[in-house]
């Protein structure tokens, strides 16, 4: 059962399948929905999720961060159980061709550091950044402790932030340094 819900082929909805299709790369084809097919929003970056395209809601960062969030607990909970997907640490799949979870946390780290919707071309300018969204980066850092922009959006963080959805106030005394 875990096999099929990480790995297998039969799962359309797999995390390896999960991971190749909610991380973007330039290029990629969008949701029909997408503000940048749509309206000539800026064009999807290395990292962001596919969810983004809920941007025409204003709703675009906090669901892509919710997806993150989901593929990384999966990456979690997959690593503390000891299992591996296509031979490699969950948190590790697809940094072949870079559309991983390490890529994604980078690209959304600005956003929390600065607290401005409106960087990286604009795509997600008029939305709301929530701080419950640093919670996961805790989790991020003990799997990619090198990481830079992963350290630096705890570095700005406020101490200990509330999540009401995963963590309550716990994420820094889990998962913290």
């Amino acid at each position: 059962m875990v096999e099929y819900a990480l790995e297998d082929d039969a799962n359309p909805r797999s995390y390896r399948r999960l991971i190749g299709g909610a991380i973007l790369l330039r290029g990629d084809a969008l949701n029909h929905r997408d503000p940048t097919l749509t309206k000539q929003a800026p064009a999807v970056q290395d990292g962001e999720i596919y969810d983004r395209y809920r941007s025409t809601e204003k709703k675009g960062f906090g669901y892509a961060m919710l997806q993150l969030r989901e593929l990384a607990l999966t990456a979690d909970i997959a690593t503390n159980n000891g299992f591996a997907v296509q031979g490699l640490p969950a948190y590790h799949v697809g940094e072949k061709d870079n559309r991983c979870l390490e890529t994604a946390f980078n690209f959304y780290a600005d956003f929390l550091i600065t607290g401005d919707a409106t960087i990286k071309g604009g795509y997600y300018a008029g939305e709301k950044l929530s701080d419950i969204n640093v919670q996961i980066y805790e989790v991020a850092r003990r799997h990619f402790p090198a990481n830079q922009k992963i350290r630096e959006v705890i570095a700005t963080a406020k101490p200990v932030v509330y999540d009401p959805e995963t963590f309550g106030a716990t994420a820094t005394v889990t998962h913290g340094a």
